[in-house]
């Protein structure tokens, strides 16, 4: 039986208790973040119901050292984790999520000390032939799938790999390696020989009976349109400088709530990609208007979308927009508005 744990669609109990809002922050998306959490890439202990590709955290706060020895404190630990993976600024100490994932963590450690964890990171093996497909997707659906979907069909945390048949050493690389927001699967994680069976599989998967993961596919505006026009804003424009994926167009406030976009061109790619709004072109710390616009496989071309701001957000909120990938935290292409 194949098998997909939500792990980030779990639903938590929102208690007043450290350790129930420990286990939020654990399991959930960060606001300020990605799409990822600590449970994209850790369980809490092994054996688990998914491998994934970092190791289990339930003993994490009793280590004397992190990362192979780099980090001294369990607050640098986590650090690099919510800065380099998770997209988010570092946390303090006193950092309500900081405090509240500690104490959840400690609820889960045994009793005393733990050892330091070490890991081993090495270079795909030279030979990547001789790997079984089936094997390779079964180990895909229960490891891999957390962040391309099940059978490769693409989830909001890693693009669709079905049907696209990329080359066998791109795969072991990307797998082994550290490679942009992609985690890295160490020698203790993941053998060789799964690597060619995974290999085997992800460089022939065809796109699968059910399609590929376009979230929001066909009404990415989320409506608009409908609103009063009172804002001074209102009629302003902003044309999109192109600096990734062929993104070109218009962005043009049309009332007080749409910022649609017209004569709009964009590949489809990459993770997790919104149109964003900020202040001063700060979209690290800005917000998504409208909704998905990653469809991988069909590109806009001369499209004309209305994206409707959140609630609680208005347009003193922004004087730009980017075609922002979440993920990665990358701007595809942004604009400034001005007045016609």
């Amino acid at each position: 039986m194949r098998l997909l744990a939500p792990l980030l669609c779990l639903a938590i109990a929102c208690g007043a208790r450290p350790a129930v809002e420990g286990e939020q922050v654990f399991r959930q998306p960060l606001e300020d973040g990605n799409t990822f959490a600590c449970a994209t890439c850790h369980a809490l202990t092994e054996p688990h119901e998914l491998r994934l590709a970092g190791h289990p955290l339930g003993d994490a706060t009793k280590r004397p050292s992190w990362k192979n020895g780099a980090k001294t404190t369990f607050l640098d630990a986590v650090n690099s984790c919510v800065t380099e993976w998770m997209g988010a600024p570092a946390w303090t100490a006193a950092d309500a999520r900081f405090v509240a994932l500690t104490q959840f963590l400690d609820a889960q450690a045994p009793a005393g000390a733990a050892p330091a964890l070490t890991f081993e990171l090495v270079d795909p093996p030279m030979n990547l032939a001789g790997g079984d497909r089936a094997r390779g997707e079964a180990l895909f659906n229960v490891s891999c799938s957390v962040c391309h979907g099940l059978d490769g069909r693409g989830a909001p945390q890693g693009p669709n790999l079905a049907g696209a048949k990329l080359e066998p050493g791109h795969v072991a690389q990307r797998v082994r390696t550290r490679s942009g927001r992609m985690p890295f699967w160490a020698k203790d994680r993941l053998s060789d020989g799964e690597l060619r069976d995974i290999v085997a599989f992800v460089s022939t998967a065809e796109v699968p009976d059910g399609g590929l993961f376009m979230p929001d596919a066909g009404q990415p505006g989320g409506g608009g349109g409908d609103c009063a026009k009172t804002h001074p804003k209102v009629g302003w424009y902003a044309d999109l400088a192109t600096y990734a994926h062929g993104v070109r167009g218009r962005a043009t406030i049309t009332d007080d709530c749409t910022v649609t976009l017209s004569d709009f061109h964009y590949d489809g790619n990459g993770i997790d990609v919104r149109l964003y709004g900020a202040i001063a072109k700060d979209f690290a710390n800005g917000f998504p208007i409208g909704g998905q616009l990653y469809r991988p496989g069909q590109p806009y071309v001369n499209v004309t979308l209305p994206m409707r701001l959140p609630r609680g957000k208005s347009l003193n909120d922004l004087d730009s927009v980017s075609v922002w990938c979440v993920a990665a935290r990358h701007n595809f292409g942004d604009g400034v508005f001005r007045a016609p």
